[in-house]
This record gives structure tokens, sequence and C-alpha cells, in this order.
């Protein structure tokens, strides 16, 4: 028996192609505004509701968020810290690739579920 595999040309390696892309280009984003906000030394406490749901969307979209001081700990240079994000980039992209994944693999699944109901309703 064979290993289901999926072609680099399908609909879901597409799919799974974006999902990445977008995720890689999020983490940059938030890394970007939090460098560009750092100078303006306000707290997510100070934000009050409006905080609360930044903090949010920040986790939600940069899963890697935590992991960020941890991979920024042993650099020193700035060459360092670039590769360091760039990890973190891919790393997120990573985590927004296998979402993609799984919402492809929820997409078919409902979507062969409804053939099924169809056939049988006739």
């Amino acid at each position: 028996m064979s290993r289901p595999t999926i072609d680099q040309t399908s609909d879901a390696w597409k799919f799974m192609r974006w999902f990445f892309v977008f995720g890689a280009c999020v983490a940059a984003l938030w890394i970007g505004v939090g460098s560009a906000l750092m100078s303006l030394s306000v707290s997510v406490d100070q934000w009050g509701i409006a905080g609360k749901i930044a903090h949010v969307a920040v986790v939600l979209t940069f899963p890697v968020v935590y992991a960020l001081p941890f991979l920024l700990l042993d650099a020193e240079h700035t060459g360092d810290i670039i590769v360091m994000l760039g990890i973190a980039a891919f790393i997120n992209g990573l985590c927004y690739g296998f979402i993609g994944l799984l919402v492809w693999c929820v997409r078919e699944g409902l979507r062969k579920l409804r053939a099924l109901a169809v056939v049988r309703a006739h």
C-alpha cells in the first residue's frame, strides 16, 4: 500500500504555500510594528480593552511570539538578530502551513460528506 502524496502543482500544495507565505509575512509585520512602537513605551495595560484585543491578535497571528525572546537570547550582533528573526518568521510560516493543511483536510472531508449525502438522498 502506498502513502498518499501531495503533487506540487495541486491545489492543496498551492493552498499550503499561500498559508506559509502569509504566516512568514505576518511575523515580519508584527516584528516591524513592535520595533516601530517600541519608542512609545506604552504598555498593553494602558490601552484597556483595545490592548487586550491587540495582544490576542498578536498571539493568534504570530504563535512564535513567546519563543522569540529565547531565540534572541544568544543574538549579540545585528546579523545574528536578523538570522533569528528569519528563523522565527520561517517557524511561524510552518505553523500557518500546518494550519492550512488542516483547513484543506477539513474542507475536503466536508466536501466528500456533502457528496455522500446527496448520493444517499437520491
